[in-house]
């Protein structure tokens, strides 16, 4: 198995993540990329924290690598492909870079985003944001597990980010470069 795609939910939003398991799905029927590609989702009604979701994602994956999407996110459409192809033609890697586009829906603003190695801090520059890898990059599992998502419910994936940044795990990176791959919609929560 090579990539485990990790989706944590809450049934309250079922509508959003069968709309982005039919794309997923599609994309591993249509690539035939069935025997390499396992998707795992849990699913609550709050009663654990993101970051307990996503550790017990990780300690569940079967892939060498793991990528989470987010059951409100979307992906393009030879995301998986995309993904597969350059796992199994490039050994050693340890996590692959990507870019892909942050839609505050809100303030009406897209910005477009890239993680990669080449950055070891979170910044912004002429409307593109930079960041080192995340829970949204494909991450080889076993350097991913050596650090653990804080069991809250914000904040854990800039955390988890820096943990991995600062132990120095990740060192050899692919970045697909050709097209942007993760679409992410933000909607503020009014208080």
């Amino acid at each position: 198995m090579k990539l485990t795609i990790a989706i944590p939910t809450i049934r309250p939003r079922v509508s959003k993540l069968k709309d982005l398991l039919g794309s997923l799905y599609s994309q591993i029927g249509e690539s035939n990329l069935g025997d390499s590609v396992e998707v795992l989702v849990f699913a609550d009604d709050r009663q654990r924290s993101i970051g307990t979701k996503r550790n017990w994602l990780l300690d569940r994956a079967a892939g060498e690598f793991i990528a989470y999407v987010d059951d409100d996110d979307r992906v393009a459409e030879k995301y998986v492909a995309s993904i597969v192809h350059v796992l199994t033609s490039t050994p050693g890697l340890d996590c692959i870079g990507l870019s892909g586009v942050f839609h505050d829906i809100n303030r009406r603003q897209r910005k477009k985003f890239i993680h990669s190695i080449e950055y070891d801090k979170y910044f912004e520059k002429n409307n593109v944001l930079y960041r080192c890898p995340n829970h949204i990059n494909p991450i080889r599992t076993s350097l991913a597990r050596q650090c653990r998502f804080p069991e809250v419910n914000f904040g854990e994936d800039t955390s988890w980010s820096h943990a991995l940044r600062d132990a120095k795990l990740l060192r050899k990176e692919f970045f697909i470069a050709d097209r942007d791959l993760y679409f992410y919609d933000f909607i503020h929560n009014k208080k």
